[in-house]
């Protein structure tokens, strides 16, 4: 929790149904978990305080605040879906693979069934945008892995 400056006990469980369940009955203090599993327990009010970690609010919750601007401006956690390929995929393959993943996730339907997931569709993605994000992501998490001493 080094973006936040915070001090926390990593507590391992096997998988996000018991970390959450630790969360909910107050095992834990709290729980970095993704927003479409978590932001239900919130609107019912099963969670007493509740934070969105992207740089912007989630836009199917209006009102709830990110980190930002709780005060930890460092912190920014996402969930990314991307359509990998093999580095050595041809660039007409790739080409026809992107365009139609851009025109099927640009469905009006569709969005608005991930949006009732609490996952914002992104219909204009690209190789070079996704390289990148990842590369700056990589940048972002290294000093932090390292520190860690994960391998």
């Amino acid at each position: 929790m080094k973006g936040g400056n915070l001090s926390s006990l990593h507590v391992p469980y096997k998988g996000n149904s018991p970390a959450l369940q630790a969360a909910l009955s107050g095992e834990v203090d709290w729980l970095l978990d993704t927003f479409g599993t978590s932001f239900s327990h919130y609107k019912r009010a099963s969670c007493a305080t509740s934070r969105s970690a992207p740089r912007s609010a989630h836009p199917g919750a209006r009102g709830f605040p990110t980190v930002a601007e709780c005060g930890l401006p460092d912190v920014l956690v996402s969930t990314v879906n991307p359509v990998g390929l093999p580095a050595a995929t041809p660039p007409d393959i790739v080409k026809v693979i992107a365009d139609a993943t851009r025109q099927i996730m640009s469905d009006a339907k569709l969005q608005a069934e991930l949006r009732g997931m609490s996952i914002e569709p992104v219909d204009d993605a690209d190789a070079a945008k996704s390289a990148a994000y990842f590369t700056g992501e990589m940048e972002r998490w290294e000093p932090i892995i390292t520190a860690s001493g994960a391998r």
